[in-house]
């Protein structure tokens, strides 16, 4: 159902611009709470996998959202604002520059096609 869904917003989008690529979104979570890209990735122009929250799965996401006959991107990819208990941010300017760095290091590491656009949630 899934990928009759992607097909028939596939067909609408190419009706009215037929030249454009189309994915759907994935957030990260894989196989224990999301669709995995392997399951659509035939009703797609590329895979794609939208890095927030898990840190420590960045290369996880990276490899296992890969597809072998489809490029993958890592979309909508950012940094989650948190504050401490006063109000303060919790992270410094250095740390939320170093962590965006590793997410696009990562991206390109893991085979992916690309990285982007960020996010900087607020």
């Amino acid at each position: 159902m899934h990928n009759r869904w992607a097909a028939q917003l596939i067909e609408t989008i190419r009706s009215i611009q037929p030249k454009q690529l189309v994915t759907v979104g994935q957030d990260e979570g894989l196989g224990g709470q999301r669709p995995s890209p392997f399951f659509y990735a035939e009703a797609v122009d590329y895979t794609t996998v939208h890095s927030w929250w898990r840190m420590d799965d960045l290369v996880w996401d990276g490899v296992f959202t890969k597809d072998a006959f489809k490029p993958n991107l890592i979309q909508e990819t950012g940094i989650m604002y948190v504050e401490t208990p006063d109000g303060r941010a919790k992270r410094s300017e250095a740390e939320l520059r170093n962590i965006l760095e590793r997410k696009y290091a990562y991206a390109f590491s893991t085979g992916g096609a690309g990285a982007g656009p960020v996010d900087l949630e607020h």
